[in-house]
C-alpha cells in the first residue's frame, strides 16, 4: 500500500519535471509552496504567495531571481503569473480542479502530497 502510494507520487513528480523540461512552468518553488500551504489551511493563497514572490523594500524575493527573469523575460508581478490558465493536461484525477490558475493547479499537484505526510508541529 505505502509502496504503491509512493510510486504514484514519484510518477507525478517525474511528470512535472518532464513538463518543466519542455516549457517554463509558472510555479516558483517558494511561491508555489506558500500557495498550497495557504489553501490547505483555509487561508487566501494569493496573499501567501505574494509574500514569497514579490520583492519588498527590505528583501529580494523570487520575482528578481535571475533564472525567473531569464525564463519570463524580466520581472513579472504575481497577477501576471496568475493569468496563466491551466492547460487541458492539468485536469482530471489527481489535479485540484478547484484551482482556476495554472500556478494553483501545479503547486497543489507538487505540494499536496508533501503536506499530506508532513508531521504536525
Amino acid at each position: 500500500q505505502r509502496k504503491t502510494a509512493a510510486t504514484e507520487v514519484l510518477r507525478d513528480l517525474v511528470a512535472l519535471r518532464d513538463r518543466g523540461l519542455c516549457e517554463p512552468l509558472p510555479m516558483p518553488c517558494k511561491t508555489g509552496a506558500s500557495w498550497a500551504d495557504a489553501r490547505r489551511r483555509g487561508r487566501h493563497p494569493a496573499k501567501a504567495a505574494l509574500r514569497d514572490w514579490e520583492t519588498s523594500y527590505k528583501f529580494d524575493q523570487e520575482d528578481v531571481d535571475p533564472s525567473h527573469q531569464l525564463v519570463w523575460g524580466g520581472v513579472l508581478r504575481l497577477d501576471e503569473i496568475l493569468a496563466f490558465a491551466p492547460t487541458d493536461h492539468e485536469s482530471g484525477p489527481g489535479w485540484a480542479e478547484d484551482e482556476d490558475t495554472r500556478l494553483g493547479r501545479l503547486a497543489r499537484r507538487l505540494w499536496d502530497p508533501v503536506l499530506d505526510h508532513e508531521a504536525a508541529p
